[in-house]
């Protein structure tokens, strides 16, 4: 299941500099899209940057305004260049009974046999999956196990993952799309045999 976090946002005054705003500890940001109009808001950086941490970019934050939730995504964020601290964020707010479409990194755990024993090159082609599902069934991730990729040309398309199973998800991104392969090591297979003989 996804996880859904809850953080309090309030209208913001479009006359308080953004500065102060954020010198307050808040986060200047604006919510548009389904339902609403465009809105300035400020929320708490701590409870954001927290809750962001579990949802990611691509579930659901329900955002309490005025005794109200309102399910949104966050769309866009802005960072300041020099501390990498946010300075404003965009949340699209959603309509729960309706689909909408999203991208789903992909991350990549444990190790390849094949890379360890074998020199294999992993690739790793496909960094998103494009998916249009219910707001309710967006992934922060999808996790892919390197341990199955034990020989030279094993790879994951995305008709292997369990995403692409899963009942209410439509995968956008086409079925034979390489999410990961093993490829033979620079110099192709002779340069192991040619190792291992000098060895």
């Amino acid at each position: 299941m996804n996880e859904v976090t809850k953080i309090s946002v309030q209208v913001r005054d479009v006359n308080d500099r953004p500065k102060d705003v954020r010198a307050k500890g808040m986060i200047p940001a604006v919510i548009y899209g389904f339902g609403i109009d465009p809105t300035p808001l400020q929320c708490d950086y701590q409870e954001f940057r927290k809750a962001l941490r579990i949802t990611g970019r691509s579930t659901v934050m329900t955002l309490e305004l005025d005794g109200k939730n309102i399910s949104t995504l966050v769309k866009d964020i802005q960072y300041n260049p020099l501390t990498d601290e946010f300075e404003h964020i965009d949340f699209l707010a959603l309509d729960d009974n309706a689909p909408i479409k999203a991208k789903i990194k992909v991350r990549y755990t444990g190790l390849s046999p094949a890379e360890k024993n074998l020199q294999s090159v992993i690739s790793k082609p496909t960094t998103e999956v494009e998916i249009s599902c219910l707001p309710k069934l967006l992934k922060k991730e999808i996790l892919i196990d390197l341990g199955v990729l034990k020989n030279f040309f094993d790879k994951v398309t995305v008709a292997d993952l369990d995403i692409s199973k899963e009942e209410g998800i439509e995968v956008l991104t086409p079925a034979d799309a390489v999410i990961v392969q093993a490829n033979t090591p620079k110099g192709g297979i002779a340069a192991i045999e040619k190792d291992s003989a000098e060895a």
